[in-house]
Parts: structure tokens; C-alpha cells; sequence
């Protein structure tokens, strides 16, 4: 017995000092798993063997049946009063559960207190996709949304062209909700794949029609709301507080504040009986605890999903719309775009439709954004033009973003942004430059501000490199070397894709690269970046500049690398 404690105390020490191991012995299972339970046999057989030296002499061999006992009456009695505790405070949690015999019918003004909806903070309103859908149920008037501190009362009302716009935030999201209570019986012999596609093109519809409905027959107001109480609540309580119970809770309440709905998810993790314990931590943070059991008013494996609750229990129409919605959201936002001095309202509608916009756009699609690029009344596209195109941008967005470098209003971000995409285009698409292209070209602070696009000035041939060299000239002087290789390094890239049109200005470029300090690089990548140019150029490889520094074995080997960089040299490869 000696030997036995001995051995699992050691094992238990590893195992309690190293958790490592344990996780490493896990994928070896038999080992994972004796280290894993060591410490808990070793607690019990100490308790044991001490139970069991004490009864010997009066108890002889029942000493050994009444220590087995002891043991599991101890391990049962030293977590109660824990668990006794922790129980209480689980019951106590637990709201009594209100169910309507059939679904509750809201009417007058409904408001909405869901913690786990925060507004997003760059909508004119938060008016989300319940919001939306309360909207369109018969009898209610309005919506109350928000924080506490700056309450809004969201209405429907006849169509008006001004005042600011306000639109819902993705409406047709609720009908995941729908789904999750309703799930088609059709679903199960389609592929996920086909069901997505399904699911996503009802969604964006219903975001069509809306959008559709306020561009034409409707408005969305928002209005500080009143202090008088609403018709109806829906309010949603979330309590996650590390050592409380987890709390999950819908309620309905009537103007009186009669509870007419309660359902709710209750789960704490109280003491395990008997006294054991497991490892918690996963693979980052491995560490022995005592072991809790979840304790949860919806049985062993609850699901509990307060929205779809809502709908069960609460009459809200489910909102649908006509497949060509999208169709029609986008001629009508065309229609708008194309007339002589569209509305305050038109113009935000296009910036609407365009934030709802996510990966790869179809020709019509890429054609619409187009044209809300090139109207300069709708503003801040930078965000939502840089998740659609991250990298690369189409060079039918040319004229528009062009014209968006040259607006007073740009911001350097702004720029920069508008001229990586320029920049991006097909080689040779900037050959005969606009007047607004050379303006940007000429002007010292979009120098600057928008540098990417100086390396176009390659696609002009032989005449472009006067202008390109004449910045260089002007970069060099630059005091700052931040702002200096800003620009050099677009220099150095426009001088790439000129290539032997540039050979003119091998022997100033190669002065340059030659200095020390250099005006143009600080770094072996700056330098690589710049010998591949003077390659590109013309310049007969023997003839590169290096550093005295390095032997005949190195420039060679970095030469090598050099001109193969060269020869597979592509304009249009980012």
C-alpha cells in the first residue's frame, strides 16, 4: 500500500507541477489518462490508507470496509456546503417561466431593450433587423432603440425626399431566425451550399426591398423618444459575470409591466460531487481544478436562442420580398445617380446600397459602384470601397478615382488609397493621361499624398520620364527620410516599369545608388529594389553598384538574384 501511495504521489506531483505532460500523454490515451486522474487517486487513497491506519487496531479487518466507506462519505461531505451554496445561488437565478397560450399580439409603440444589440455607432439610427420587423406588424406604430441615455423612437411614414435619411441595419437578417423556427422540410436534400445561396439571396432581398420602399414610397424617421412609458417592452437581460450564474433572459412586458413572456437560459458551474479533479486550460494554459458540474434549467444540453424565442411566442410577420427587389434597388439608385442634381436622399441611398455590398460584385453590380464613385456628393467611400477591392481595383474606376484625389475634401488616407488603386491597373492604362492625371502628377502635395500613383507615369513611354526624374530630383533634397522614401520608393518603381525608356537616367540613378549615404535607400531591400530598376533600365549587370564590403562570391550570388528578378519582371504581378 506504501509502495502504491508513493508511486501515485509521484504521479500526482508530475502531473499537478507539469500539466504539459498531461496533455502530451492525452494523444499517447493511456498515459494522458493516469496522469490525468492521479491526483484524485491520490487524495482518495491518502484518505484511505489514514482511515484505514487508524481503525486497524480496534476494527481489524473491517478497518479496510469502514476506511472505503469514510472515504466516500468524505468525498461526498466536503464539497456540500459548497455546492449547497452555489446551488442556492443557481435557484435564485432562475426566473419563473412565463408562456403565452398563444402568440402574444403588440401593438401602439414597442420598445426594445436588448443588451446584446449594441447600435452601431456609424448608422444615423440603430434600428437593426428586429427593429425593422416590428415595423412591419400590423398595429404597431413605432420602435423605441437605443441606450438608455439617448433613447430614439424610429417611425414609418409617407415618403419624403428631405431631412436626413435613416435605414435599417441589415433587416433581412432576421430571417435566420425564421429559419432556425422554421427549418424547411425541402432543406435536407439540398446541399450546404445550395441553402447558403438560398438563404443569402432572401436576405438580400428583403435588404433591397427596404431599401427600395425608402428611396420611393417611404420614410425612416428617428426622433428622440418620449419620456412616457411604451406599449410594449422586449427586453433581453445577459449576465455574464465570471463567478455568477450565466444568465440568458427574454422577457415581454405590457404597459403595466406585467411579465407576458419570460423564457430564459440559466447555467452555473457548481462543485462536482464527489470531490475530484480535472484539467482546465486546453493546450495554452493547462492547470488542475476541482472539478465543476453545469447546472442548467434547460437540461443537460440547453438551447436557447432568444430571438427565435421572440418569434415563437410573439406575432411578427416574417418579412419577404419579391426576387427582383435587388434589380429594382439597383435601376432605381442608376436612375437617381444619372439625373442632373440627385437628392441628399438618393445620394445616401447609394452609399446604403453600396455598404451592403461583399465579395466579388457581378458586372451590373461593379457598373453601379462605378457610378457612385464618380458622384462627388456621396462621401467617405474609402471604407467600404476597401473591403470590396483590398488590392486591386478595375480600371473602370479610373475617372472617378481621379477625381476623388483631386476633391479638397480628401484626406491623405483618402488619397493614398484612391492612388494604390490607380496604381493597381493594367500597365499601359495611364499612356495618354488626362489634364486630371497630369495635374496630380504636377502638383507637389499629391506628390505626396497620393506617391503610389507616380509609378504610372511609366506607362507614358519615353515622355514620362522627365516628369518621373524631375521628382526624383526634388525627393532627394527631402530632409526627412520617412517622407523621402515614401517617395522614392514609388520612384524607384515607376523606373521598373519604364524599363530601357528610362535608360536615359542610368547614370544619375546609378550615382544615387552609389552614395553613401545613399538619398534614396537605407535598407539591403531598398538597395535590391533599386539595382533590379537600374537592370531593367539597361544597365549591364558587371556594372551594378555594391557595397565595398562584400566579396566576389556574395555580389555574384546577389547579382544572380538580381537579374532573375528582372527577367521575370510583370507590371501588372502586385
Amino acid at each position: 500500500m506504501k509502495l502504491l501511495l508513493i508511486l501515485t504521489g509521484i504521479l500526482a506531483a508530475v502531473a499537478w507541477l507539469f500539466p504539459d505532460l498531461v496533455i502530451l500523454g492525452v494523444f499517447f490515451i493511456v498515459p494522458g489518462m493516469i496522469l490525468w486522474a492521479a491526483p484524485t487517486v491520490f487524495l482518495y487513497l491518502t484518505t484511505f490508507y489514514t482511515l484505514q491506519q487508524g481503525l486497524r487496531r480496534q476494527f481489524g479487518v473491517l478497518a479496510v470496509l469502514l476506511a472505503i466507506g469514510g472515504t466516500a462519505v468524505l468525498g461526498w461531505a466536503m464539497v456540500q456546503p459548497a455546492r449547497l451554496l452555489e446551488t442556492d445561488r443557481f435557484r435564485k437565478a432562475v426566473a419563473p417561466e412565463v408562456t403565452p397560450e398563444s402568440p402574444l399580439q403588440l401593438s401602439g409603440v414597442v420598445a426594445i431593450d436588448w443588451q446584446d444589440k449594441a447600435p452601431n455607432r456609424n448608422e444615423p439610427a440603430p434600428c437593426e433587423a428586429l427593429c425593422a420587423a416590428l415595423l412591419d406588424t400590423p398595429g404597431v406604430e413605432g420602435v423605441v432603440v437605443g441606450p438608455p441615455d439617448a433613447r430614439l423612437l424610429v417611425r414609418l411614414g409617407a415618403f419624403s425626399s428631405s431631412g436626413e435619411a435613416v435605414y435599417p441595419l441589415q433587416p433581412g437578417r432576421i430571417l435566420d431566425s425564421f429559419d432556425n423556427l422554421e427549418p424547411g422540410q425541402t432543406d435536407r436534400q439540398r446541399t450546404g451550399i445550395e441553402r447558403f445561396d438560398e438563404r443569402k439571396a432572401r436576405k438580400e432581398a428583403v435588404n433591397a426591398s427596404w431599401l427600395l420602399r425608402l428611396a420611393t414610397s417611404e420614410t425612416l424617421t428617428a426622433v428622440p423618444a418620449p419620456d412616457s412609458p411604451p406599449d410594449w417592452t422586449i427586453r433581453r437581460t445577459v449576465e455574464r459575470e465570471r463567478d455568477d450564474p450565466q444568465v440568458d433572459r427574454l422577457e415581454v412586458l405590457d404597459r403595466e409591466g406585467e411579465v407576458r413572456l419570460c423564457r430564459s437560459l440559466v447555467t452555473y458551474k457548481a462543485v462536482a460531487l464527489p470531490l475530484h479533479f480535472t484539467l482546465e486550460g486546453g493546450m495554452h494554459n493547462p492547470h488542475f481544478v476541482v472539478a465543476r458540474q453545469t447546472l442548467s434549467n434547460l437540461g443537460r444540453y440547453p438551447q436557447f436562442d432568444a430571438e427565435v424565442e421572440l418569434l415563437r411566442h410573439v406575432s411578427i410577420p416574417r418579412p419577404s420580398a419579391p426576387d427582383a427587389s435587388e434589380l429594382a434597388l439597383r435601376q432605381s439608385i442608376a436612375d437617381a445617380l444619372a439625373g442632373p442634381a440627385p437628392t441628399p436622399a438618393q445620394l445616401e441611398l447609394g452609399r446604403e446600397w453600396l455598404t451592403r455590398r461583399e465579395g466579388r460584385q457581378s458586372p451590373e453590380d461593379e457598373a453601379l459602384i462605378v457610378r457612385i464613385a464618380e458622384t462627388p456628393g456621396i462621401g467617405d467611400l474609402v471604407p467600404l470601397l476597401s473591403r470590396l477591392y483590398p488590392n486591386r481595383a478595375p480600371a473602370s474606376f479610373r475617372r472617378g478615382f481621379v477625381a476623388r484625389i483631386l476633391a479638397p475634401s480628401a484626406s491623405d488616407e483618402d488619397r493614398n488609397y484612391y492612388a494604390r488603386m490607380l496604381a493597381s491597373m493594367p500597365a499601359g492604362t495611364f499612356a495618354a493621361p488626362t489634364p486630371q492625371e497630369v495635374a496630380i502628377w504636377q502638383d507637389p502635395e499629391l506628390q505626396r499624398q497620393a506617391a503610389p500613383f507616380l509609378a504610372r507615369l511609366a506607362d507614358q513611354g519615353p515622355d514620362g520620364l522627365k516628369p518621373l526624374i524631375a521628382v526624383l530630383r526634388e525627393t532627394v533634397e527631402i530632409k526627412a527620410w520617412p517622407e523621402r522614401r515614401l517617395l522614392a520608393i514609388e520612384i524607384c518603381r515607376g523606373l521598373t516599369r519604364m524599363g530601357p525608356d528610362a535608360a536615359p537616367a542610368i547614370d544619375y540613378v546609378r550615382e544615387l545608388v552609389r552614395q553613401r549615404p545613399s538619398p534614396v535607400l537605407q535598407s539591403s531591400k531598398d538597395g535590391f529594389a533599386w539595382r533590379v530598376a537600374l537592370v531593367r533600365m539597361g544597365l549591364p549587370p558587371e556594372e551594378l553598384p555594391f557595397s565595398a564590403n562584400l566579396d566576389r562570391a556574395e555580389t555574384a550570388r546577389q547579382t544572380a538574384r538580381i537579374l532573375k528578378a528582372a527577367e521575370e519582371y510583370d507590371p501588372d504581378d502586385l
